[in-house]
């Protein structure tokens, strides 16, 4: 079985497999005593230039003699080439010459394909500096990206260790291509070689882009690479469909990884969406995206599925620009995570609450889609400013901060503008002990166990209700997420016809100064019976506070539904209390079940 290469490993053996640079470097002694690995080397020829070979920007086809210059390159060692400004029609270049040295100095490549191609450039060849590219598709359907970065046969060529400057992209269905094509498979196999195009899983590392602007795209940057990792320093990523007549905007995107191998990381620049209410800021649907520093301008959420992982730090996220979706949304088969840092979320002041969704993290059914539990991820929000998000602070409808996944906080914050324009602090996040610890059997084991009775108690819980039917207990086997294969304990309620169940808790603690979170796991029934979730204050002495009572839910169960997910009410304790205590509530036709319960 030949070894694989992993990406580190990758330059240090290429010194020892001679079959890799083999149709790069002039053939005899001289050559094959210097490894590929090394890099440029000097070249006492001068450049080349398109002009040599009859390529010129009056040309109307220079494919022809633009290949002839390239693959001079790659027969004669003249590594360095000067493109003098001007306009190069061509229909499909391939830059493949390992060490090369290419000099866009204001030259334009444009592309005049007139059936369907790939991509207007191919790049292939490793340990090369690229200055200046620019590439212009026209808007042409005949191209599925501008630039399509990849390796195909490691034999021939080593593809890492790039270096790109300054690259211009206007024009095509996706920008810049790492990998293979959304079409194509990616083949996790790095002895394969296949067709010209298509890419293999291959050490593909160390890829640097300064300074990109990527523009009139709908899709922007797109990486789908086994093994991959690139890095954007800078520029500028602009998702942009309104020059695309009849695009469908829902598989737009600025930027998208989808392959568990592929690591991207944007370090600044902008990162815009800012046309329509479909697509996807940043899609994940496998793999890593690091966002550090980067001014984020959208108007649609980003999308994270499968096991992507999106990582945003230091950023300015100046919100999404519309009332309808959340800040990111989750797929149905996530199993990743989220975590964003010191990066305050702002959305425009006044903004309505999105419809059936969540103020900043939502699990749906697609992009855009229904809601669905995702209880499997996990969000951290570590000091983050929340501005202007529209939240529910008890009521008949569930909004809460994060809906359908995990989500722990940290020092976080939610703002407002005053009427001065000034931004205020209104409210603290920032998660803490357990304070149900020690007040109610979190196990659920000695709690009485289902259907139970008005008048028992145990574990922490004491029942009440009216009618017959006033049902609730400790339910074990509930497959509730994380339980394990035994299944886990919830405390359930659920009455029979003309019945009412209630469970009280004992007296917890209350954080006073602060929003406080009651989380936990819930399932419902589907139906419109109500349920309710309370609750009860009292003052440090034992008495019942100037605000008693605080509904933190009081609707249909079908705001929750028959799949367990995560819970999360958020709530303001009056300034005079000191404890609190739980109160659950089920109509009759209602079921209510509530596993691990959380209040911090």
């Amino acid at each position: 079985m030949p070894n694989r290469f992993n990406r580190r490993e990758a330059l240090g053996t290429l010194g020892g497999l001679g079959a890799l640079g083999g149709s790069v470097l002039p053939m005899g002694a001289a050559a094959a005593a210097q490894p590929q690995s090394q890099g440029p080397r000097p070249d006492a020829q001068g450049d080349i230039t398109p002009q040599e070979f009859g390529a010129t920007p009056d040309t109307p086809d220079a494919t022809a003699p633009i290949e002839t210059m390239l693959r001079a390159m790659r027969e004669s060692g003249r590594l360095r080439a000067s493109w003098p400004y001007g306009k190069y029609r061509a229909t499909q270049l391939r830059l493949d010459t390992m060490g090369a040295i290419h000099r866009f100095d204001g030259a334009l490549l444009v592309g005049i394909a007139q059936q369907r191609t790939g991509s207007l450039v191919d790049l292939r060849g490793g340990h090369s500096w690229i200055n200046g590219l620019r590439l212009a598709g026209g808007f042409s359907r005949n191209y599925v990206c501008g630039l399509h970065h990849y390796a195909n046969d490691l034999r021939q060529v080593y593809p890492g260790y790039l270096d790109l400057t300054d690259l211009q992209v206007e024009g095509f269905d996706i920008g810049v291509a790492v990998g293979a094509l959304p079409d194509q498979r990616a083949i996790a196999n790095q002895q394969a070689r296949v067709q010209d195009g298509e890419a293999i899983d291959a050490p593909l590392s160390e890829l640097v882009y300064t300074n990109p602007r990527l523009t009139n795209c709908p899709r922007g940057f797109y990486m789908r690479q086994p093994n991959g990792k690139v890095t954007i320093l800078g520029g500028r990523i602009h998702s942009e469909s309104s020059m695309w007549k009849g695009y469908d905007t829902s598989r737009t995107f600025a930027l998208a990884v989808e392959d568990a191998g592929s690591e991207l990381a944007m370090i600044g620049g902008t990162l815009e969406h800012v046309q329509g209410a479909t697509g996807a800021l940043a899609r994940v649907t496998d793999g890593r995206v690091v966002l550090s520093s980067v001014i984020v301008e959208t108007t649609v959420p980003s999308y994270v599925d499968g096991t992507g992982v999106l990582v945003i730090e230091n950023a300015f996220n100046n919100g999404i620009n519309s009332n309808e979706r959340a800040y990111l949304e989750v797929g149905p088969g996530a199993t990743g995570s989220f975590t964003i840092a010191h990066s305050p979320i702002r959305y425009p002041p006044g903004r309505a609450a999105p419809a059936g969704a969540a103020a900043v993290v939502t699990s749906v059914a697609g992009p855009g889609g229904d809601f669905r539990p995702r209880p499997d991820f996990e969000c951290l929000f570590d000091n983050v400013e929340l501005s202007d998000i529209a939240f529910s602070l008890g009521g008949a409808r569930y909004l809460p901060i994060v809906r359908g996944v995990q989500a722990s906080f940290r020092n976080c914050t939610i703002t407002s503008l005053d009427r001065f324009g000034r931004r205020a602090q209104l409210l603290r996040l920032d998660d803490g002990p357990n304070l149900l610890t020690g007040v109610i059997d979190l196990t659920g084991a000695s709690i009485p166990p289902f259907p139970g009775a008005a008048g028992q108690s145990g574990g922490g819980w004491s029942f009440a209700g009216t009618g017959a039917g006033a049902r609730c207990g400790g339910q074990p086997g509930e497959q509730v997420p994380g339980a394990g294969a035994g299944g886990g304990i919830a405390l359930r309620l659920a009455p029979s016809a003309g019945g009412e169940a209630r469970a009280s808790s004992g007296r917890a603690p209350v954080k006073p100064g602060g929003v406080n979170l009651l989380r936990g796991m819930i399932r419902t029934g589907a139906g419109a019976a109500r349920i309710r979730i309370r609750a009860h204050f009292q003052t440090f002495s034992g008495g019942p506070s100037n605000a008693p009572v605080a509904e933190l839910f009081a609707g249909p169960q079908s705001e929750f539904g028959p799949e367990w997910q995560p819970l999360m009410l958020a709530f303001l304790p009056p300034k005079d209390a000191s404890f609190m205590s739980l109160e659950l509530v089920a109509s009759a036709g209602a079921e209510l079940l509530l596993a691990n319960p959380s209040l911090r």
